[in-house]
């Protein structure tokens, strides 16, 4: 894993990036049907990346304070559902943006998730319990918008 950060433009512009990249494999793994040496472990994500960026205005205001808008996208993948490595989430990304508005006594944050509306899976799995073998799969969250209000006393 790596990560890096800093700030730019007089401090207004604070910014990070990171990376992981996992290389998770069974050694030795026979369930009695089938050997799964060499396949990847379900669950468990290639990739990981972040990177975020939020820029500040600081405003000359008796009420307001300051104005930051944002933005991040998160990313992860390959991720594989089963054992046999069969079945597996693509690598994806989410883009992700918000606005804060800081003023004396509290804050209004206006943020969207998912702006591109990026289709992904959360988590997958199969079931033979009534005999017959079915595929679940969660859904991740499609395009989300909202705003947070805090107060300060």
């Amino acid at each position: 894993e790596m990560a890096i950060w800093g700030n730019a433009v007089g401090n207004n512009l604070a910014w990070s990036v990171a990376y992981g990249y996992t290389n998770a494999t069974f050694r030795s793994y026979d369930d009695g049907e089938a050997n799964y040496r060499g396949n990847r472990v379900p669950y468990v994500p290639s990739h990981t990346l972040s990177a975020n960026a939020d820029y500040t205005i600081v405003v000359r205001n008796r009420r307001m304070k300051y104005i930051t808008i944002g933005a991040c996208t998160t990313a992860q993948g390959d991720i594989y559902w089963d054992e046999a490595n069969t079945y597996r989430q693509k690598f994806y990304s989410l883009l992700n943006a918000r606005a804060m508005f800081g003023f004396s006594r509290f804050k209004v944050n206006i943020w969207a998730k998912n702006i591109t509306c990026t289709k992904y899976c959360t988590f997958a799995m199969d079931s033979s319990a009534s005999g017959k073998k079915h595929y679940f799969g969660q859904k991740g969250t499609p395009l989300t918008f909202g705003v947070d209000v805090s107060a300060s006393f």
